[in-house]
């Protein structure tokens, strides 16, 4: 046999408002009366009653525009070890001038030949 009418009463509609005041969700509420969320929303339609709690616009807000997800940032391609053969006067000018940079033979070799890569062909002198 079901219940009719005797849910709904005067004193369920204040606490109602009060708890859509207080945030709480539409099933909690239905839940703490005991009927089903569709018999709730209409019940509540009938009474003009708006079952969006406050923060329904925030959290639409929220959900319609998402934080933006960063990307993970991808791995580094493994560079293979380059061996170039170089005369040993050209080995000790590139060591002397790594000591007066301060930096290693590594570093300005990657240095020279990332600059010699951007050059333009028929600005390279032959």
């Amino acid at each position: 046999m079901m219940r009719t009418g005797t849910i709904f009463t005067d004193a369920a509609y204040a606490l109602i408002r009060a708890w859509v005041a207080e945030n709480v969700p539409a099933e909690h509420i239905a839940q703490r009366l005991g009927c089903k969320v569709s018999s709730l929303r209409v019940q509540c339609c009938h009474k003009k009653i708006s079952l969006r709690t406050p923060d329904w616009a925030e959290r639409r807000k929220k959900k319609m525009n998402p934080e933006p997800i960063i990307p993970k940032p991808k791995p580094l391609p493994q560079h293979k070890p380059l061996i170039l053969p170089l005369s040993r006067v050209a080995l000790s000018l590139l060591r002397q001038r790594a000591e007066r940079e301060g930096v290693t033979i590594d570093a300005l070799a990657t240095t020279l030949l990332e600059a010699i890569a951007r050059t333009e062909p028929e600005q390279i002198a032959a």
